[in-house]
């Protein structure tokens, strides 16, 4: 009996230790599991999303009588000043003659311009296209350069000139000079009233969002107004509506409101950086007006950046950048308090868990930026003064831990 019995203690004790070494081992997993990321320097921006509205120099050229247009110029094309645009005639016939006219015009234009031989129609095409682009950077006009680029297209040259490639100069002069004896003598010629950008949209609130009221548009102006935005591209124009109108493809601005609670971040500053969130792109403005309003503020930005991709937009988001820190950027949950003390837990080469204490320099809703603290000699952990007293604080490439109450100083991870 008695044997049987410390048989039966020593199979308890050795499932006692199985049972250990089992729950030493779901610990050591635990342990394992644990979720860091590394440190690293980084820019935090303090941002305020906002709707703006657009206002341009736009030149409008309106229709002098009834009847269909043709049109000379591409949307979206730069032209100079007393350029022709549009034509209108009172018959549909003579519309599609000069549409074609146009473009016989411009493979002559073309081919004289470069002297090549008709087989490099295509070739002398492109030399347009780096003409125009040559001219723009010379104008520094960057954007329009970009856009030009991103939208060549191989396609694009048989596209517009297909059925023309293989005249002759001679063939295509004498081609045109017929077609003009055809078009109707009746026609309204429209030059460009300055230089700028071509465009045929509109959305009627060109006059409410003119340069000429920059210094009168209020509070009640830059919120959202109703419009209906529209072309007149293939359409029959009646006397005293737009045709086209050219955009200064210089400066424009953007108009918004603004609490009351965020003007002492802005209103001593010359300049305001903001993200155009449509494209991604950080610019910097002047600011040309403030207006107050008492819980609102009413403010215009200049800017000479991006028209190109705003030509056809009135209203758009952007984010006002209040304040940039740059530092090391931790995440905000892994912010915990000990001792007194605002800190992180670092996991340090020997995968000991250790509290470092930290000051902030600045946070938005998930990050904080932080000071690295002064350093003895480059590479060493930066020195933060507390209270009057002197603390290790985190540098980079640290490990933190993602969820710090999860684990404890002097805690040793595997």
């Amino acid at each position: 009996m008695a044997k049987k019995k410390r048989k039966a203690n020593v199979f308890n004790f050795i499932l006692l230790l199985l049972f250990l070494s089992f729950v030493i081992y779901l610990i050591d997993n635990w342990r394992a599991k644990q979720e860091t990321y590394v440190l690293n320097e980084d820019t935090l921006e303090i941002t305020l999303e906002i709707d703006a509205a657009i206002i341009k120099d736009e030149s409008i050229v309106y229709a002098l009588g009834d009847g269909d247009v043709s049109l000379a110029k591409r949307q979206g094309s730069r032209v100079k000043s007393d350029i022709l645009i549009a034509q209108q005639f009172n018959d549909y016939d003579s519309k599609n003659i000069s549409d074609a006219l146009n473009i016989i015009d411009e493979i002559i234009s073309v081919k004289q311009g470069n002297k090549v031989s008709n087989d490099k129609v295509g070739t002398s095409y492109y030399n347009e296209i780096k003409n125009d682009i040559q001219s723009a950077l010379f104008s520094k006009d960057y954007q329009y350069v970009m856009t030009t680029l991103n939208n060549l297209d191989t396609n694009d040259f048989n596209y517009r000139y297909s059925g023309y490639e293989s005249y002759t100069l001679e063939e295509l002069i004498n081609h045109r000079d017929s077609l003009r004896e055809s078009v109707s003598a009746e026609k309204i010629p429209y030059y460009s009233p300055c230089g700028g950008i071509v465009s045929y949209s509109f959305d009627g609130l060109e006059r409410v969002y003119s340069i000429d009221r920059l210094n009168e548009i209020s509070l009640n102006d830059v919120r959202k107004l109703n419009y209906q935005s529209y072309t007149t591209e293939n359409k029959t124009i009646k006397k005293n509506e737009p045709i086209f109108k050219i955009i200064d493809n210089f400066d424009w601005f953007l108009a918004f409101e603004v609490d009351k609670s965020y003007m002492m971040d802005i209103q001593n500053l010359d300049n305001l950086k903001i993200r155009l969130k449509k494209i991604d792109k950080v610019i910097n403005t002047s600011i040309f007006r403030v207006q107050d309003y008492g819980e609102k503020f009413l403010l215009i930005l200049e800017t000479d950046k991006f028209l190109h991709d705003y030509l056809d937009d009135r209203y758009i988001k952007v984010d006002l950048i209040l304040h940039e820190y740059s530092g090391l950027k931790i995440k905000k949950d892994s912010i915990i308090e000990q001792d007194g003390l605002v800190g992180v837990y670092v996991s340090d080469s020997n995968k000991v868990v250790r509290f470092r204490p930290i000051e902030i320099i600045g946070e938005n809703q998930g990050f904080t930026i932080v000071d690295q603290g002064e350093k003895v000699n480059a590479g060493s952990r930066g020195i933060i003064l507390i209270n009057g007293e002197y603390f290790n604080t985190i540098k980079i490439y640290d490990n933190i831990i993602v969820k710090p109450k999860h684990v404890y100083d002097g805690q040793i991870l595997r």
